[in-house]
């Protein structure tokens, strides 16, 4: 954390969380910037190892800083590595690559007032022209359903086998059962997920019940005597597992538009 703050100016946001056994830090996160990103010691049993580790890595993280040469001086003081030394590049950059004392590698670059130019070897060749995307309008059904009480917005059935289960409820009920589990043909829309089989009886359902804005609703939960489990950001929203003040699991989640309940 002090190599990243001493080189990339990062700043450490929240709480870390500290192995109350040998001091290691399990958990903690740190931004640069506009990015955050999370952080952990070594954790062989859980395969959480770094490159030093594992003899080597396939990803770098590319960032922007406003004085690259500055930067990578704190970064050989403060026990990285040189790869590359700093140089303008054709693409309109000054860039190098250095090793931090973990072996993560970084390509770091400040941006130049110049245009990207052709290299030698390689054409220089304009992104294709996206369609612009025409802008999303929630129906007035969903506008209503979002806002007003909390409704079903989702349901997953848990089960031992997809398959299996998608030729006996589409039999049963006529639903259209996407090879991944999604049911396409039904309000509100729902889906199956495997499990092992010590655990399909212990939770068979989970309800996710759509809600504008999950802060104060779990801000609720709370105070109302219930729990919330964790929270997580998935591609179609914000999700809080909770339970209500009798230990019964229910989910909250915040859908992204055209992810809400049409």
């Amino acid at each position: 954390m002090t190599f990243y703050a001493d080189v990339f100016g990062a700043v450490q946001v929240g709480q870390a969380y500290v192995d109350q056994t040998d001091g290691r830090i399990g958990h903690a996160e740190f931004q640069i910037g506009d990015t955050r990103l999370m952080i952990s010691d070594e954790y062989p049993d859980f395969g959480a190892l770094s490159p030093v580790s594992l003899g080597g890595t396939s990803v770098a993280f590319s960032i922007y800083v406003d004085d690259v040469d500055e930067s990578f001086r704190r970064c050989v003081a403060a026990g990285g590595t040189n790869l590359r030394p700093p140089e303008d590049q054709a693409y309109g950059a000054r860039s190098g690559t250095m090793l931090d004392p973990w072996g993560h590698r970084w390509s770091v670059q400040t941006m130049l007032d110049t245009p990207a130019v052709a290299i030698e070897g390689f054409d220089l060749v304009d992104a294709p022209v996206q369609p612009v995307a025409p802008e999303y309008v929630m129906t007035p059904r969903a506008v209503a359903l979002l806002n007003g009480p909390a409704q079903l917005g989702y349901f997953t059935m848990f089960t031992l086998d997809i398959a299996r289960a998608a030729a006996f409820f589409g039999s049963l009920f006529g639903w259209s059962i996407e090879p991944g589990g999604h049911i396409a043909n039904i309000d509100p829309p729902g889906g199956f997920a495997e499990r092992a089989a010590s655990s399909v009886g212990d939770a068979p359902v989970t309800l996710y019940f759509q809600v504008p804005d999950l802060d104060p609703v779990c801000t609720q939960v709370i105070s109302l005597g219930g729990k919330v489990l964790s929270r997580a950001t998935y591609t179609s929203g914000d999700n809080a597992e909770c339970t209500d003040d009798q230990g019964l699991r229910f989910d909250l989640f915040k859908p992204i538009p055209g992810y809400e309940r049409p």
